[in-house]
């Protein structure tokens, strides 16, 4: 059951749509001035 699973291409195509966006989100924080500096002003990784 498992196998069939991970050889679908679906499941790979819907996995690398996952991460993509996962990975735009962390950039969109990353990028927000918000998340980027605390009060001290020095840059935080939010992740």
């Amino acid at each position: 059951m498992l196998e069939s699973i991970y050889e679908n291409p679906l499941v790979y195509r819907i996995l690398d749509t996952f991460w993509e966006l996962t990975d735009q989100l962390h950039d969109a924080v990353r990028k927000d001035s918000f998340f980027h500096n605390n009060s001290n002003g020095r840059d935080v990784d939010a992740f």
